[in-house]
């Protein structure tokens, strides 16, 4: 399965993914700070009732969302129009 998480924070399937349903999905990057500018918490929510998506680098330098529920991964796209970058191969 492929999820999208575009720039204006709505996310999206493949055409014709029949576990998605077409609904209406939306993301945000949520950062709390304390005093003195610290960094309480940084993390991604979907739809405002999913649990907190926290963000990984993987070793490949590609991302990973996940939390309790759920694991998002990046795959190498650079070679699709607007793809998101290449492939990083860890030696």
């Amino acid at each position: 399965m492929h999820r999208y998480f575009h720039e204006d924070g709505s996310q999206t399937a493949d055409p014709g993914d029949k576990v998605w349903g077409g609904h209406e999905c939306c993301y945000s990057i949520v950062t709390s700070v304390v005093g003195e500018g610290k960094i309480r918490e940084h993390y991604v929510r979907i739809n405002r009732c999913w649990p907190h998506m926290l963000v990984s680098r993987k070793k490949d330098w590609g991302w990973e969302m996940s939390n309790i529920l759920y694991c998002y991964s990046s795959v190498p796209d650079g070679h699709r129009v607007g793809g998101t970058g290449h492939l990083l191969l860890c030696v």
